[in-house]
């Protein structure tokens, strides 16, 4: 999986690389996703890794803190040379009582030397969609 990612970054002149648009899974089931983050810049990339719920089944702006549906270093800092690539791996774990359908979010990638708005390096809209 990891050469895979490395290839798509590569081969597709990507920043990044996320496994798939649309990720179904049972409630209270867990996946492991593998990224990618490639780095296009001159200079190091110091990056953080960012998931924000968009809107759920019913239209609406939902939370996946609580319990969290990612597990990774989300206060980590992390670093990939100019024109290397790095590549993580993130537990996506559903939580039983989330209602079933499709929810729509965006994986971010964070330039963490740079301000918000504009340290968004790169961003892949996908879906999860929670089986009964």
């Amino acid at each position: 999986v990891r050469q895979k990612v490395l290839d798509d970054l590569v081969t597709g002149d990507k920043k990044i690389s996320f496994p798939k648009t649309d990720i179904a899974i049972d409630k209270g089931d867990s996946q492991v996703l593998t990224v990618g983050v490639r780095n296009k810049k001159d200079n190091p990339l110091h990056y953080k890794i960012r998931f924000t719920p968009i809107s759920g089944p019913d239209g609406a702006v939902f939370t996946i803190d609580n319990p969290s549906w990612f597990q990774f270093a989300k206060d980590q800092v992390y670093t990939v040379s100019s024109a290397d690539s790095d590549i993580r791996n993130i537990r996506l774990s559903i939580p039983t009582r989330v209602n079933a359908g499709s929810y729509f979010l965006t994986f971010d990638v964070l330039d963490d030397d740079l301000p918000p708005p504009d340290n968004v390096y790169a961003q892949k809209d996908f879906f999860v969609v929670v089986r009964g």
